[in-house]
């Protein structure tokens, strides 16, 4: 699996040499399909409900998503580019690296195509996160 470098609050992805001089309305005509809303369901420590809005990007098209670290989740809920709704399980999270990896029932026609290495001091990243 490709390093993809998170923060807290967004996802961001390297610029991979397929994208490096493509304006930036061609890079997000390229990513937004991508991108999805991660709502986490839980129960707080209180036992009231809680509720966690992240972003997240599909990063394989067997639906696996990545997103910021997820705590105390019962259930997940992905809301894809398109609007449709789909479920999630929490795969794994990592609270020193501040990800976690959700994966969807059902394939997805495509994913991000991420950079193959880290981004050097300087370079341009792009912060995708869900506007929907």
């Amino acid at each position: 699996m490709r390093a993809l470098h998170i923060t807290t609050a967004c996802c961001l992805l390297a610029l991979s040499p397929r994208l490096s001089g493509a304006g930036l309305p061609e890079v997000v005509d390229r990513i937004r399909d991508h991108v999805v809303d991660v709502r986490a369901y839980g129960t707080g420590a209180e036992g009231g409900s809680t509720l966690q809005l992240l972003s997240g990007v599909i990063v394989d098209t067997s639906g696996l998503i990545v997103t910021s670290a997820l705590a105390h989740v019962d259930s997940l809920r992905i809301v894809l580019a398109d609007g449709r709704q789909v479920s999630g399980d929490l795969v794994a999270s990592d609270s020193v690296f501040g990800l976690s990896y959700v994966q969807t029932p059902g394939p997805m026609s495509s994913a991000a195509r991420l950079s193959d290495r880290r981004p050097r001091l300087g370079e341009s990243v792009i912060a995708a996160g869900f506007t929907g």
